[in-house]
């Protein structure tokens, strides 16, 4: 009997999922005085970024503030991380007498060039670039080639089974990707170039009290005369 309950155990470790995390916290209190506070975080994080559980004034408090690696399991309340690259994982149970679970996943940016064309317009700082070209379906020599590219199809001749060849006519090649907005600093319409055309812009955002990131000229997150200022003498070559 002990040694099945060891096995449930063990496979509910093992194959629960467990989540990438930046931080978490955990607590239990005794006689409203006492119990235990526990705090984890990766090592680049620091812990007012977060919020913890609650701890109580006599409560015995530890700190695992240089975590490499760090997970939390939300069904066994399960802890695992390791201190250094390629270090052994240590494991720590949490589901006991712990009221308070805290935790922040942690959150994969991905770069412009990673994205599809949803989250790519969607993402400001991203822009989607059409590149559409074409092919001759002629072109490809098996089946498998031409019968994946849409609008082309495999022909066998009735009679010479043997002669084969791809039909269709042309059919779309799409290489539109994602890129990160490149910018100008003064160039208020986005047009790519300095000219008088943004300085116009800029005099009637600073006129309105408005604020625009490409058109703060010197970038100090301000937009007044001296932007104005700098935008004329770089148009003028000064």
């Amino acid at each position: 009997m002990k040694y099945f309950l060891i096995n449930i155990l063990f496979f509910s470790i093992s194959y629960s999922e467990y989540l990438d995390i930046q931080f978490a916290s955990f607590s239990y209190t005794i006689g409203g005085s006492y119990g235990s506070c526990v705090k984890f975080k990766k090592s680049e994080y620091n812990f007012n970024d977060f919020d913890a559980c609650s701890c109580a004034w006599a409560a015995n408090t530890s700190n695992y503030s240089d975590c490499y690696e760090l997970y939390y399991n939300p069904q066994t309340k399960m802890i695992k991380y390791n201190l250094s690259e390629g270090a052994d994982y240590i494991y720590r149970n949490f589901s006991s007498d712990y009221t308070c679970h805290i935790y922040n996943e942690e959150i994969q940016i991905n770069e412009c060039s990673e994205m599809y064309q949803l989250p790519c317009v969607n993402d400001d700082s991203c822009e989607w670039v059409e590149d559409i070209g074409y092919g001759t379906c002629s072109d490809f020599g098996i089946s498998s080639s031409c019968n994946a590219a849409t609008g082309c199809y495999w022909y066998c001749d009735s009679t010479y089974t043997w002669l084969c060849w791809c039909n269709g006519g042309n059919y779309e090649i799409d290489n539109s990707y994602c890129e990160e907005v490149s910018s100008i600093p003064g160039d208020a319409n986005g047009d790519g170039s300095l000219n008088v055309s943004d300085i116009v812009l800029i005099v009637d955002l600073i006129l309105s009290s408005e604020y625009d990131e490409y058109s703060d000229m010197n970038q100090d997150g301000v937009l007044n005369v001296m932007d104005v200022v700098e935008l004329v003498s770089t148009i003028l070559g000064n």
